[in-house]
């Protein structure tokens, strides 16, 4: 397949030399050769074949379009339609000469009468229509050879349009019957595939059940495992707890002692600390109420910006419960699906899957029955274990209560200092903290202060470029306005001086004095048959930018003001910040 390109022709053109290419208007052309800025193009008519070069400012080109597909009809039923056309036209001119003979005689006839009446005459006379009598019966023979090959022809164009007819019939059926095969084929494969994957996924379910019923086996072999281990513990677990008991008395005992010391100094402190608590108490009410003075105006600002942000998340809450429920619909859909063709392949395995499990329960009473023994023999040594555990914990027991007494005293001691200087670290920490929550507040006060300046800068930025926008558009509205007014104006002018044109004269040629193909030519036609089609034909067009393109022009640039406008917006933004 090709394509090709095409052209209409606006006006009548005659051709000047063997070179040039005569046709009339509205007829379509076949442009063989041709560049936007040569004056004369090359092209053929296709009903008649004829070539030839011709001025291009006579023709209009189309465009290009797709070659039709090649004539199905066999060059024999071509060759025969061509025979019956002959066939037809020696009939016509044997019917034409005949008349014209019958003329002649008749006149010479009439002349031979008029000069001479002997019977000489008479006897040319008798002999000429003897001779017109042989033409007639020779021309009526011709015609009716003629008429009997014109016969022959059409039955023989007749057999071969049958022939031809039968031809594609039986190429469409062996079509239809090599696609039923082929959709055949196709079908037995797709067969053989379902085939090999319902196989394939019977097997990895066969290795999925083995795989759960080893990790099934694991796991139960370590549940027993951490039974006992947790049996062990809980013993040790006692033993210790009993041990701490005793030291947690002796230890109480202690601090009871060291808590009666300490009393005394405790009173001496306590009042020190009144006293520093009472001057602290002032401190925090002053500051206290320069704080909440700070924090009403905080809440203020929060509470507005926490507003904004609440319908922010409540429309993107809105969005996201909508795409939730399309996902959700899909998700519904497909696990429809899933589940009927999870039932579908489950109930081609239900058989095998029921004689499994009675395979695995009678393989799981044993097992049980196993480890029902294995475990009574392992609970027997482990009493034993626990047992000889227990007797040497006692032992060490009474070791480590000596141990203990001695470290209790010491404990108590390390115990009061660690809570004096607990106390002093803590109160350290607690002047800190104010510290940094002051600083704190501080900081967010003055962020938030400058976040309320910048949005209020970005939303006067935004105002303006609004404004700006709809400024330039409105110039540009008023420009396009002008600008179409300016084009009416200029193709009325046009259309004017065109038909004053058409009035006066013709259009010609380009002026050139050769054509393409070589060769004296006249590009200039004296002579010229113009038929204007619409209107008369451009002496040279001009390329002229369109309404709509100058309005794509004007909107890029719009579009490329606004972005960069944008951009140097979210720069000011960022500097700000």
């Amino acid at each position: 397949m090709g394509d090709r390109t095409y052209a209409k022709a606006l006006y009548d053109y005659t051709a000047q030399s063997d070179q040039e290419l005569s046709f009339k208007a509205g007829q379509q052309l076949r442009l063989l050769s041709f560049k936007p800025d040569d004056d004369w193009w090359e092209g053929e008519i296709e009903n008649t074949g004829e070539s030839g070069v011709f001025p291009k400012n006579y023709v209009k080109k189309l465009g290009r379009y797709m070659k039709k597909r090649e004539s199905t009809v066999s060059p024999k039923i071509i060759a025969l339609q061509k025979l019956a056309w002959a066939a037809k036209a020696l009939n016509d001119a044997g019917a034409a000469g005949a008349a014209e003979s019958s003329d002649s005689t008749n006149t010479d006839a009439s002349s031979a009468e008029t000069k001479s009446a002997t019977l000489l005459d008479q006897a040319q006379v008798a002999t000429t229509v003897e001779e017109e009598e042989k033409k007639k019966q020779a021309e009526q023979k011709a015609r009716e050879e003629l008429e009997r090959q014109q016969a022959e022809a059409a039955q023989k164009l007749k057999d071969a349009q049958e022939a031809e007819e039968r031809k594609r019939k039986e190429a469409e059926d062996a079509a239809a019957q090599r696609e039923a095969e082929e959709r055949k084929a196709k079908e037995e494969q797709e067969r053989k595939a379902a085939d090999e994957e319902a196989k394939r996924l019977a097997a990895e379910e066969e290795r999925k059940r083995k795989e759960e019923q080893e990790a099934a086996e694991r796991k139960a072999r370590e549940e027993e495992e951490k039974r006992i281990a947790a049996a062990a513990a809980a013993a040790a677990e006692e033993a210790e707890r009993k041990r701490k008991e005793e030291q947690e008395a002796a230890e109480r005992k202690a601090r009871e002692e060291e808590e009666k010391r300490i009393a005394a100094a405790a009173a001496e402190e306590a009042e020190r600390k009144r006293k520093e608590e009472e001057e602290k108490k002032a401190r925090e009410e002053a500051e206290r109420q320069a704080a909440e003075a700070k924090a009403k105006q905080e809440e203020e600002a929060k509470s507005v910006a926490a507003e904004a942000e609440r319908r922010r998340r409540e429309a993107e809450e809105q969005k996201a419960r909508e795409e939730a429920e399309a996902a959700a619909a899909a998700a519904a859909e497909a696990e429809r699906k899933a589940r009927e063709e999870e039932e579908k392949r489950i109930a081609a395995a239900v058989a095998a899957e029921e004689e499994r499990k009675r395979k695995e329960e009678q393989d799981r009473i044993e097992r049980e029955a196993a480890a029902r023994k294995a475990k009574e023999e392992e609970e027997q040594r482990l009493a034993a274990a626990a047992e000889e555990e227990r007797k040497r914990r006692e032992e060490q027991d009474k070791r480590e209560a000596a141990e203990r007494q001695a470290k209790e005293e010491e404990a108590r001691r390390v115990e009061a200092e660690r809570k004096a200087a607990e106390q002093k670290k803590r109160e350290l920490e607690e002047a800190e903290a104010k510290k940094l929550q002051e600083q704190k507040l501080r900081e967010e006060s003055e962020r938030a202060a400058k976040e309320a300046q910048a949005k209020a800068e970005y939303a006067a930025e935004q105002k303006r470029l609004a404004a700006e926008l709809e400024a330039a558009e409105k110039k540009r509205q008023e420009a396009a306005a002008l600008r179409e007014i300016e084009e009416a104006k200029r193709l009325a002018k046009e259309r004017e001086l065109s038909f004053a044109a058409a009035s006066v004269s013709t259009p010609t040629a380009s002026p050139r004095t050769k054509s393409p193909r070589g060769g004296e030519t006249s590009p200039r036609a004296e002579r010229v048959n113009l038929s204007v089609v619409g209107e008369a034909a451009p002496a040279s067009p001009r390329k002229q930018q369109t309404p709509a393109q100058t309005r794509r022009s004007e909107y890029i640039i719009l579009i490329t003001i606004f972005v960069a406008l944008v951009i140097l917006a979210g720069i000011y933004i960022m500097v700000t910040h």
